[in-house]
């Protein structure tokens, strides 16, 4: 099965037309697959006609963005999306537009555009399956650490360190597997670093540090900070997210 059917099948096609929707209709929606919300044009945006629009949502089936302050003659056309950095060229038709926002339906997607995008909604995705966890099931007694895990597994530390003023400093440490590795992000007294370990079975993993960073963890580790669940008060990100960033 083509990396497209595999997608396709899960997703059902959109049968609208180009005509703007009321915004009441607009939260009347079957999905196939989950929306992740960004809402940060440092995350990710569309690029049209000299135009760089904030995209305030995404899934495999399309985006939604702010509208655009050009019109747009065409309900199909091309553009350029990019998230944190990187650019894939794309063909979308317009389902939707009002004052504020436009919603986008992907259309003839390419396999190089699914595993564009399965690069960054896969964490998004791993992002919203972390749960607190007590410290007894990790072996560390620190009290003033906050441990999550997700699938994967993936497992993320994260810290409220106060400076001398008393300001919160970021401070983080990811784990997650991808295939047959390990990778880690670690933040720090202002420091960044990244690792990546084999997996051998039967042998402890030992990360080996990246000569430099290693920017696709970083996005990796973005994405899952994206989507992270808030309830707890003590688990503010947008420090450490907004630290990640300056990376881009």
């Amino acid at each position: 099965m083509g990396l497209w059917n595999f997608f396709k099948k899960q997703e059902p096609e959109a049968n609208c037309e180009f005509t703007p929707a009321p915004p009441q209709q607009l939260k009347v929606e079957n999905r196939s697959f989950d929306r992740y919300y960004l809402q940060d044009q440092r995350f990710a945006c569309l690029h049209l006609d000299n135009e760089n629009i904030e995209v305030v949502s995404i899934s495999y089936g399309g985006i939604s963005t702010l509208s655009p302050q050009k019109p747009i003659a065409s309900p199909s056309f091309s553009c350029q999306l990019s998230i944190l950095g990187k650019r894939i060229d794309c063909d979308v038709k317009m389902i939707y537009q009002n004052e504020k926002n436009m919603g986008l339906q992907f259309l003839h997607m390419q396999p190089q555009c699914l595993l564009f995008l399965r690069g960054y909604l896969e964490y998004l995705r791993i992002g919203k399956s972390m749960q607190k966890i007590s410290a007894e099931f990790t072996k560390q007694q620190d009290g003033q650490k906050l441990f999550f895990r997700g699938d994967g597994p993936t497992d993320l530390t994260l810290m409220p360190k106060q400076d001398a003023s008393g300001e919160l400093e970021p401070w983080l440490h990811l784990t997650l597997r991808q295939k047959q590795k390990y990778l880690e992000c670690k933040l720090s007294d202002e420091i960044i670093s990244t690792a990546k370990s084999i997996v051998k079975i039967g042998t402890s993993a030992q990360m080996i540090p990246d000569p430099s960073i290693d920017l696709e963890t970083i996005a990796q580790t973005l994405c899952i900070l994206k989507t992270i669940p808030k309830q707890n008060p003590l688990v503010n990100t947008e420090i450490i997210t907004a630290r990640l960033l300056k990376l881009f």
